[in-house]
C-alpha cells in the first residue's frame, strides 16, 4: 500500500499538483514507518523533498533531504547518499 501511495504521489508530482503529492507521500510514510521499512522512509522524504523544490519551498526541500540522506547513510546505501 506504501508503494501504491509513493506511485500515487509521483503522479500527481508530475502534473504539479504538489499539495497532493506531499499528502500521498506523507500518508506512505505513516504506512512505511508504522511496518519498520526504513528504505520506504527515505524514499517518502526524498519525494517530499522533490515536491517541495518544485513548488519553490527550498528550506523545506532541504529538510526533508537531510532526513532521507540520514535514513540512507544508516542503511549503508552509498547509491542514495551520493
Amino acid at each position: 500500500m506504501a508503494q501504491a501511495l509513493i506511485n500515487s504521489g509521483n503522479v500527481h508530482r508530475s502534473t504539479r499538483n504538489y499539495d497532493k503529492s506531499i499528502s500521498d507521500y506523507e500518508r506512505a510514510l505513516t504506512l512505511a514507518s508504522e511496518v519498520g521499512n526504513l528504505k520506504l522512509q527515505a524514499a517518502c522524504f526524498n519525494n517530499m523533498s522533490n515536491s517541495y523544490a518544485d513548488n519553490g519551498d527550498f528550506l523545506k526541500s532541504i529538510e526533508y533531504l537531510k532526513k532521507a540522506q540520514e535514513i540512507n547513510e544508516r542503511l549503508g546505501d552509498r547509491a542514495a547518499v551520493a
